[in-house]
């Protein structure tokens, strides 16, 4: 499996036109360095933070650790996102 061509942007673009279901989780998505998206993608400048800390999650200075609270993917879930973000076209 290659994910060449599948980046942050297409991933950003997915999100924030509700490409991924209304069920996706889309707060969860931070960048590669564990800051968080900012008042910008959300309603309320820190709705972020909160649903993250409802979820368990640490914030600290807007960041969270991803060595402690990141996603360790499998490779079949790695293959099931490539294949739904190349149907979308995206």
């Amino acid at each position: 499996m290659s994910t060449e061509g599948i980046n942050a942007r297409q991933v950003g673009y997915a999100l924030s036109h509700g490409r991924m279901g209304k069920d996706f989780p889309a707060y969860r998505v931070v960048n590669r360095q564990g800051y968080l998206s900012g008042a910008a993608a959300f309603e309320v400048s820190d709705m972020q933070r909160r649903l993250l800390e409802a979820d368990g999650v640490e914030v600290e200075d807007d960041r969270i650790n991803l060595k402690v609270f990141g996603w360790h993917s499998t490779m079949e879930e790695a293959e099931f996102f490539y294949d739904l973000f190349l149907q979308m076209g995206i």
